[in-house]
């Protein structure tokens, strides 16, 4: 399946119908991210940095995503970076691609890694079962790289999503003002792309 965000604005219609995409490249960053999701009671999207796969690899991302979902206490990584030494990321299928669970309720979570223009960073990151990646279109295998996405239930984002950059001061707060004030990058209703 080929997604594209939605860019006009939206309005959302109750907050268990809403995601929030945010930009995240750290085990703290994630972590403050899934727990500003929680208080709004949105879907939080983690997006990795602009073309994270070339720079990081997929395992380093996945390894990451498999630390959020199994909560502090089980992930044996230390928030001072220790998530991105992590260099085959093995944990990570074993948890499912592209979404799961926490140890609490209520902390499921989408991620989309960013390969920038690289078919073979995006190829190896859906090889080791991420759901949802970033390719630039104007790669010269993107459609290649659909087709094997396609063939892998997995998704390909023709564009970077409007996203929060999470930092150490952000709120839930700040989330919601920004969203009432109609700067609503990284939020959108269920129904639109993912």
């Amino acid at each position: 399946m080929i997604r594209t965000p939605s860019s006009g604005k939206m309005v959302c219609h109750g907050a268990a119908s809403c995601r929030v995409t945010f930009v995240v490249g750290s085990l703290a960053e994630g972590r403050r991210a899934l727990a500003i999701g929680r208080e709004l009671g949105v879907l939080p999207v983690l997006l990795s940095p602009p073309g994270a796969a070339a720079w990081m690899g997929s395992p380093w991302w996945m390894a990451l995503m498999a630390a959020l979902r199994a909560g502090p206490e089980e992930t044996g990584l230390e928030e001072t970076g220790a998530e991105e030494t992590d260099a085959e990321g093995s944990d990570a299928a074993a948890a499912g691609p592209g979404r799961g669970r926490m140890t609490e309720p209520g902390s499921e979570f989408i991620d989309i890694l960013d390969c920038g223009a690289q078919a073979g960073r995006a190829v190896a990151a859906l090889s080791r079962g991420q759901a949802w990646i970033v390719l630039d279109p104007e790669c010269p295998q993107y459609t290649q790289v659909t087709v094997l996405a396609a063939s892998l239930n997995a998704g390909v984002l023709s564009c970077r999503p409007e996203a929060i950059a999470v930092t150490p001061g952000l709120t839930a707060r700040d989330v919601r003002e920004r969203v009432a004030a109609g700067d609503d990058d990284g939020m959108w209703e269920s129904g639109e792309a993912l």
